[in-house]
Order: structure tokens, then C-alpha cells, then sequence
């Protein structure tokens, strides 16, 4: 249900939003609160939509004058963030089995007017977008279950930057930076996932300075050396047979791998070798998928762990389609970059705050953790606020002797 009134911040989203006190002034705690509140149970986060959950104390303005002017530091919000789940258990806080993933999303929008809008093409459509903001997400993952957004940040394309004489960056820097960023924040993860577009040299020779893993798909055209042959790797697919390949489960799939420890040139590092997975997924039929091309630095890697490993980075794209269906990633109507980035501050704290909602369920709880996810959480979310509405209404009948047209009033109803 859309826009239903909020009576009062649900507990356990009160206790969790209290980790945040010191991060803002009191009246600003209160709209961060409403924000969070609004964002997990109602299905748009606008601020036109979240006012009218709050619209029987005139919530409009003080959430637009928060999002959009009003002085708080959202590096300080994520850095928050970060120090609660540090506190957590081990089963849910950072571990050096986990692993950071870098992906961007497009948010397209509909105006010329909002800030930092560019041009981009889509690959999932198969066209350019002409106005949207292209947002990179630093995601930790675990195979424990947890997923936590960490940082984020905004790629402008070189005509935008001309115009403004912002400084241009590549989505290579740009993912170099966020991978500096969980270091300098001694955050503890293993390595970096990423797709086949941000793999490079570049990169990959900064994530290994650092001491790190990374495990990547590769593009078909990739030429590979090996046994002293110079090939793409589409083409020595093709000469192999699928079936005289290796049997594999990962992740309840099964594939045929063959496993490689082969150099590609774009890493241009002359013999120095790296482990190639070609991989094709086939089901209960036999029927095979294209191949696919996973490569990685660790070279002592089982099989069975590349795969599963590699299956982990899935979880960025479903966070992205969830923060966009269920937290309203790209609903702001807002034009100024402040605004702009304080909502995707506030959309991935409220994910957050969801993630330790759903670690406090399965640990206190017990509750399966693969029945939690966003969208159940918001579910969760909405059906205690409708409940607490109904409470009300009870009470306010028997014990305040109310009138029909009161109760409506009063939460914010009009009567047709």
C-alpha cells in the first residue's frame, strides 16, 4: 500500500537510526528518521511521496529543506554505517573471507535542468539515454550471506566535465578510489569482483598492489598464451569439446570447466600466468549456455571456488534492481547534486538498516535469511504500520470516543 500514514518511527527502525544521532542535529535526526521510515515502507521515496506518509504533521517541507539544504555530511552517514556494522558479531560484520564488488547503474531521468545528467547508452535496452546519472556502487559481499553498500559515487562523462570544468574521471579511477576508500576505512575483505568492462591492467595491477584478490569475467575477444599459442579465447573455445570438459556444482548450478593456468597480453606481464576458467552452464536437459570466461589471480583456487565466488558478484545487480523497486533508488525529483547524492545516501543507509533488521531476525529470530530479503523486509515494514493504524483507530473509538470523520481527518483521509 502507497503513502499510508506513519503514527509513529517503528521500534526497531528507531533503535537502528539511533546509531546516526551524532551525525545530525536534532531537528535534522528527525527528518533522517522519517526518511529511513518512509523509505522502507512505502513503495516511492520522493519526497512528495514520503511527505504523505507523514502528512498529518505537514512533513513536506522539512523533508525537502533536508534533503536538499539543510547542512549534513553524508560521507560522515556512510562512514556511520561502517563503524555499526564493525561492531556487529562475526557472523555478520566485515570478514577477510569477504569480498568488495564494484558495478555502476543508470538512473535515467525525464529533465535537461537536474545536475550532472549526461548522456549514456544502455546496454540493457540496446540504446542511448539521453538524461540520466550514471552512480557506481562499492558493495561488500560474504558467503555468509551479508551484503552491505558501502560508498558510492557519480561518473561524468567528458562533455559534462568540459562544461563545468569538473575534473574528468574514468569508472577506472573511479573504482580504484572506492577500493582505496574501504582500506583507508580498514574495512577487512579478500579481494574485488567486477565485470568484464572494468577489467584492465589498470586495475588489476592496483587491487594486486594492495595485497588483494580479484576474480572477474573476461571478454571473448581477450587473447590468451598458452603452451606458447597465441589465441582469443572465443577461438580455443571452440576447439574444445564441452562434454570432455570437467563436471562442476556451484551454487546449485552445474557447469563443464575447463580450468587453465594461461597470460593474457592485455595484462601485459610477458610469461607471468593467471588462472582461466571456460565455463558453460547446462541443465537437467543437457542443454549448454554459452561459454563463459572467468579469470582470477589466484591461481591455487579450486574450481568449485572461482565459481562460487564469482556467483557472489549477482548480488550487486539484484541490489541495484531491489534498491530501485523497493527503496526508490531513483525516484528523486530533486535538480541540485546535493540533494541528488543525500537521497542515494539515505536509499543505501535504509538498506543498511534493513540488512541489520534482517541479521537481528535470523540470529534472534531464527528465521531463514533466504526468506528475508529487501522486499519481504519492506513488506514486514508496511504491514506493522498498517497494524499500528488499526491499534490506533481501536482506541481512539473505545477509549477517546472518536467520530468517523475525526479519525479520517486525522490521518490525513479525505472522504469521497
Amino acid at each position: 500500500m502507497a503513502h499510508i500514514p506513519i503514527l509513529e518511527i517503528p521500534e526497531d527502525i528507531h533503535k537502528l537510526c539511533e546509531n546516526y544521532n551524532g551525525v545530525f542535529k536534532k531537528p535534522q535526526f528527525k527528518n533522517f528518521e522519517r526518511f529511513i521510515t518512509g523509505i522502507i515502507i512505502n513503495d516511492k521515496a520522493n519526497v512528495q511521496a514520503l511527505a504523505q506518509g507523514f502528512r498529518r504533521n505537514g512533513g513536506y517541507d522539512g523533508l525537502h529543506h533536508f534533503l536538499s539544504e539543510s547542512f549534513w555530511d553524508y560521507e560522515k552517514v556512510l562512514e556511520t554505517s561502517i563503524s555499526v556494522i564493525k561492531h556487529l558479531d562475526e557472523t555478520h560484520s566485515f570478514s577477510e573471507k569477504g569480498w568488495l564488488v564494484i558495478d555502476d547503474t543508470l538512473i535515467e531521468k525525464y529533465g535537461k535542468y537536474m545536475e550532472a545528467v549526461g548522456k549514456f547508452y544502455d546496454h540493457s535496452k540496446g540504446c542511448f539515454i539521453e538524461y540520466a546519472h550514471n552512480l557506481l556502487l562499492l558493495l561488500y559481499v560474504d558467503n555468509r550471506g551479508n551484503s552491505y553498500p558501502l560508498k558510492f559515487d557519480l561518473y561524468l562523462n567528458e562533455e559534462y566535465c568540459q562544461k563545468t570544468s569538473e575534473r574528468f574521471r574514468t569508472k577506472i579511477e573511479i573504482a580504484k578510489e572506492l577500493i582505496q576508500y574501504a582500506i583507508d576505512q580498514g574495512i577487512d575483505f579478500g579481494g574485488v569482483m567486477f565485470d568484464s568492462w572494468y577489467f584492465c591492467k589498470e586495475l588489476a595491477d592496483f587491487i594486486e598492489a594492495n595485497g588483494k584478490d580479484w576474480v572477474t569475467r573476461c571478454k571473448e575477444n581477450r587473447k590468451m598464451v598458452y603452451q606458447g599459442k597465441t589465441t582469443t579465447l572465443q577461438k580455443f573455445a571452440k576447439s574444445i569439446s564441452a562434454w570432455d570438459m570437467e563436471k562442476v556444482e556451484a551454487g546449485n548450478k552445474k557447469f563443464r570447466v575447463l580450468s587453465l593456468k594461461a597470460s593474457l597480453t592485455s595484462l601485459k606481464r610477458g610469461v607471468e600466468k593467471i588462472r582461466v576458467l571456460i565455463s558453460r552452464e547446462y541443465d537437467e536437459n543437457n542443454r549448454l549456455k554459452e561459454p563463459v570466461f572467468i579469470v582470477t589471480n589466484r591461481k591455487d583456487f579450486r574450481v568449485e571456488r572461482i565459481l562460487s565466488t564469482y556467483q557472489m558478484r549477482w548480488t550487486i545487480e539484484t541490489y541495484f534492481r531491489d534498491a530501485k523497486q523497493h527503496l526508490g533508488l531513483g525516484d528523486y525529483q530533486v535538480r541540485g547534486l546535493k540533494g541528488v547524492k543525500s537521497h542515494w545516501c539515505l536509499v543505501f543507509t535504509s538498506a543498511i538498516v534493513l540488512e541489520l533488521m534482517r541479521a537481528y531476525a535470523i540470529t534472534k529470530l531464527g528465521l531463514e535469511g533466504r526468506l528475508l530479503t529487501i522486499g519481504e523486509m519492506c513488506r514486514k515494514a508496511n504491514d506493522r504500520a498498517i497494524c499500528s493504524i488499526i491499534e490506533w483507530v481501536i482506541e481512539s473509538v473505545k477509549e477517546r470516543g472518536m467520530e468517523k470523520k475525526e479519525i479520517f481527518e486525522y490521518l490525513g483521509f479525505c472522504q469521497s
